[in-house]
């Protein structure tokens, strides 16, 4: 049964990361979570929304690459 907190819980943590000026922070989710809110949370910044039974290996390879992505901006920045 799903109850919906990934709806409440998620987007209060991006929120808050946001108001603490931490927004570079990769979040990510996992389990049970349907599609048109995994659309919903990919909007306000949450990544990934693996599901059930997602190889760790895919999970790594998807931090890695937005982390990647964060340092190549981060690189940018200072070149400016």
């Amino acid at each position: 049964m799903l109850d919906d907190t990934h709806m409440s819980y998620f987007p209060s943590v991006v929120r808050l990361l946001k108001e603490e000026k931490a927004d570079d922070i990769c979040v990510i989710g996992g389990g049970t979570i349907p599609e048109e809110d995994r659309r919903a949370l990919e909007e306000i910044g949450v990544s990934g929304n693996f599901g059930p039974g997602t190889a760790t290996k895919v999970i790594i390879d998807h931090i890695v690459e937005r982390v990647g992505q964060r340092e190549e901006l981060k690189n940018l920045r200072g070149e400016l």
